[in-house]
């Protein structure tokens, strides 16, 4: 115990003597070293230095000596520029505190070596003009550093809680950073010595050229630094970016002429979710929903360089991303299986425009959906993409992925390639329009795909076939159904694009190919809901251009159907035409051509040329709803129908015919007809027994039936039939009036087919004789749909008779011309007996059983359709 008293009590006393020396050396020696120390260093800084406060102590860094300055304020050195990026370049630093360590044993021997200095709770302010010209090189280089009395031999400086800004004009570099702690110890007397870096700073900004790579970051370094001759080589160096750890390697080199500077920093087996977030906030802020759940990423990054003070340095940087799992919060949606193989640059010319961020391939799955591909971004001031995706696309789950609310049903499956060149910002603002531009091309390869929009009874199914968008869109061998039609289409549309943005028309050229098109079935395709119904129109539009080839093998609208339908159909702006139109349709076939035009004030102009060849005539007004009459109808009639047919009228824009413009001439012959319960017939019931009446069946007719003026011409044409041969012309006009002409043969009326009750009607002043002395009577029908009657037509009698006797004076004048040479002058009997009146204009020839036309123009007609082959020709 008292071996213990005496040690307390000799520590005791040693602490009070040290106590004691250390007092008495402060104030023997604080004026006299703060003086000379303060001195020694005005002639070492060239920098205007202002201090409030100079103090000296042995106590605060015991055992050395330490000498603390108080708020100091070293100012940049004359004439440097007042702003650089922005920042006020006046003051080089400010510190609450400065400590300068010094041996106590030197400061014994008056002798004074700096070894230390700690810079605490300042601001730092780095600058690098444009030209190169640093604001830190304040220290009189020219100066002699070491005297006998004076020596700077530092092996260690210190910076704590201060924020250390730099500043590179010429490169527009920016750190900016709150230090906890930065630490430099070495030998920096020597000219080759080893010196460790040890710090712990946070990154409030690093910026290149506008861009911010790191952002509210810690950053910790450890450093051995092996500087020989102004050569710096770094090995094993070891960097922490918030929780990510790099390798650091290379060397600066002072000593050349242009500083030059190479180092490698890598990373392996880093974990992508702290890689997530310590990218870029710009990164960040385009997918800000995105976040990293696993994967690992390793980074090779390669900065080298020369004169690094007015040039940034050349970045290139490889990195390999496996096993990656992101997760887009948005659309609740897992991307997996994420692998890139990736390359960077900054380019030729080391800057945010010659940038170039590649993903030499990239692959990933998104439930069962898979994407792969190429991706590359240059220009990081305006990039620019080049992108080439192959994918496989299942539509029911990208239904939900993209939240397409527009489509009650969306299935099926689709290869995909994409491919896109051009701007980043063009695609960030990309609208359907620009999907036809040359930017991007689009293959898809779509099998047994559907889709069905909300609140529309119309369904697309069995979708299979190839889409291919390249500025144009191209379908090759697009088949699908709707309901129970089918349609497989091969074409293109061009100039989309142009379409879309109000500047050309857009043009689609194709072949449609169906076995069943049903119009009936589709008409919710065309029904528009127009709350003005009454004042509803149609336009035609003007931006449109068509050239389809059709070939339809049933085809069905209303009652009307048609098979083996092939032909042109063609628009443009205001106009279509139908080139070569053929089909089979009620039990014969047909062929048309035409066009509708709709004129400037909006009206329709329809011209169509028909032809028609064994078209059973029941079906024809069946088909049509009669042709919107009832004064005959199909089951009045029967037979088979062949002619030419050609039609004009003009509509109003609301679908009205304007009855005043239509025109038409039929060059028609129908054999085995029939007309069944035809009321007007029954106006002969005071000739011919009334049930012989309801069903009249003629072998053929021929004539040529002309429609204008609101009237329907039919001209004089001869009818066999099973009841009696007649003569028969007339007029129907569109107030269903008529006025029909019959001549019979008064040998007929007389017949056994004739009621004997019927035959005492016929009066000897009703009936005249023909050239071969047989007895003709003229019958007139009248009236219209409601009411008719049946007379003797006294005035075409009386026409025949005078036509008659001319005749025949003409045949005598030509007798005694022959017989005695009178008459010579006589005109009438120079004409030829086979002239024709001049409005004739077709002749029957019954014989032969065909028709012969003369193809004589039609003033109104303004178009000509010819014909491959002729069959009008019946044998």
């Amino acid at each position: 115990m008292h071996h213990v008293k005496s040690i307390l009590i000799g520590l005791f006393l040693g602490l009070i003597i040290l106590f004691g020396i250390t007092i008495t050396v402060t104030v023997l020696y604080e004026d006299e070293v703060s003086q000379y120390l303060v001195e020694e260093l005005n002639e070492l800084i060239l920098s205007e230095i202002e201090v409030e406060e100079v103090n000296f102590s042995l106590i605060k860094k015991f055992p050395k000596a330490t000498l603390e300055f108080k708020n100091v304020v070293a100012y940049s050195k004359s004439g440097y520029l007042k702003t650089i990026c922005g920042f006020e370049t006046d003051t080089l630093f400010y510190a609450k505190r400065v400590y300068i360590q010094l041996n106590l044993l030197d400061i014994l021997k008056k002798e004074y070596n700096v070894q230390s200095i700690h810079l605490d709770r300042g601001n730092i302010n780095l600058f690098i003009d444009r030209f190169g010209d640093p604001n830190y090189i304040f220290w009189n280089q020219s100066a002699e550093k070491d005297t006998d009395d004076f020596k700077l031999e530092l092996k260690k400086v210190r910076v704590t809680n201060s924020r250390v800004l730099f500043c590179n004009e010429a490169t527009q570099f920016i750190l900016d950073t709150y230090t906890n702690k930065i630490d430099f110890q070495g030998n920096f007397s020597k000219q080759n010595y080893l010196m460790k870096v040890e710090s712990d700073l946070w990154v409030n900004k690093l910026q290149v050229n506008e861009i911010i790579y790191l952002n509210n970051k810690s950053l910790n370094a450890d450093f051995d630094m092996d500087i020989i001759n102004k050569n710096i080589q770094i090995e094993n160096g070891r960097l922490k970016l918030a929780d990510i750890k790099f390798e650091v390697n290379g060397n600066i080199d002072q000593a050349a002429k242009r500083q030059h500077l190479d180092l490698l920093i890598s990373g392996k087996g880093l974990d992508l979710k702290s890689f997530n977030n310590a990218l870029p906030q710009v990164i960040k802020d385009e997918f800000p929903l995105i976040t990293a759940q696993k994967g690992e990423i390793t980074v090779k990054l390669n900065i080298a360089g020369e004169d690094i003070k007015t040039k940034n340095p050349h970045i290139d940087a490889m990195f390999l991303i496996h096993n990656a799992q992101l997760f887009d919060e948005k659309r609740f949606v897992r991307i997996s299986d994420i692998s890139v193989d990736g390359e960077f640059t900054n380019g030729n010319l080391n800057s945010s425009i010659t940038s170039k961020l590649v993903f030499k391939s990239f692959s990933a799955n998104m439930e069962r959906n898979s994407v792969s591909g190429s991706f590359e971004l240059k220009n990081l001031k305006e990039p620019e993409i080049n992108l080439d995706i192959q994918s496989q696309l299942y539509f029911d789950e990208i239904k939900e992925i993209l939240e397409i609310d527009t489509l009650e049903v969306f299935k099926g499956y689709a290869q995909a390639e994409i491919k896109y060149v051009g701007s980043y910002s063009e695609l960030r603002s990309f609208t359907f329009p620009d999907l036809f531009t040359k930017d991007y091309e689009l293959n898809l390869k779509i099998r047994e795909a559907q889709f069905k929009l909300i609140n529309n009874p119309i369904e697309v199914y069995a979708l299979s076939g190839n889409i291919e968008l390249r500025n144009s869109l191209y379908a090759d061998s697009l088949y699908f159904k709707i309901n129970n039609n089918d349609f497989l289409v091969n074409g293109r549309i061009s100039k989309l694009f142009e379409y879309f943005n109000d500047k050309q028309i857009f043009n689609v050229n194709a072949k449609i190919q169906s076995n069943r098109l049903d119009l009936n079935e589709l008409s919710p395709l065309f029904k528009v809901n127009n709350t003005q119904q009454n004042n509803s129109s149609y336009q035609f539009p003007d931006k449109i251009s068509l050239q389809l080839k059709l070939d339809i093998r049933n085809f069905q609208v209303g009652k009307f159907s048609a098979t083996n339908i092939y032909g042109n159909l063609n628009y443009k702006p205001r106009m279509f035409s139908l080139h070569e139109i053929s089909f089979e349709s009620m039990n014969g076939d047909v062929k048309a051509g035409g066009v509708i035009i709709q004129k400037f004030n909006n009206d329709f102009v329809v011209k169509t040329q028909s032809r028609l060849n064994n078209i059973n005539m029941n079906k024809l007004f069946y088909s049509f709803n009669n042709f919107g009459q009832q004064f005959i109808t199909s089951q009045n009639l029967q037979g088979n129908l062949t002619g030419d047919v050609f039609f004009n009228s003009e509509w109003s824009d609301q679908i009205k015919i304007y009855k005043n413009t239509v025109s038409s001439d039929c060059d028609i012959v129908i054999k085995d007809g029939e007309l069944n319960d035809f009321e007007p017939m029954m106006a002969l019931s005071r000739f011919i027994d009334i049930d012989e009446l309801k069903n009249i069946k003629f072998s053929t007719i021929e004539n040529k039936i002309t429609i204008k003026d609101e009237r329907i011409i039919i001209p004089q044409m001869d009818i066999s039939s099973s009841v009696l041969d007649v003569t028969a012309s007339g007029e129907h006009h569109f107030d269903h009036s008529y006025n029909y002409h019959f001549r019979l043969l008064l040998s007929d009326l007389l017949s056994s087919k004739m009621k004997r009750s019927k035959r005492k009607r016929i009066e000897n002043n009703d009936y005249e004789e023909d050239q071969d002395g047989r007895m003709i009577v003229y019958l007139l029908l009248t009236g219209d749909q409601d009411d008719f009657k049946v007379r003797y037509d006294r005035k075409t009698a009386r026409s025949v008779r005078k036509e008659n006797m001319k005749s025949e004076q003409n045949e005598l004048k030509k007798i005694l011309n022959e017989e005695f040479g009178w008459y010579k002058q006589d005109s009438a009997i120079n004409k030829t007996n086979d002239s024709q009146p001049a409005d004739q204009i077709f002749k029957v020839d019954f014989e032969e059983n065909r028709i012969n036309r003369k193809k004589d123009s039609i003033p109104d007609q303004k178009f000509q359709i010819e014909w491959e082959e002729d069959t009008s020709q019946n044998g």
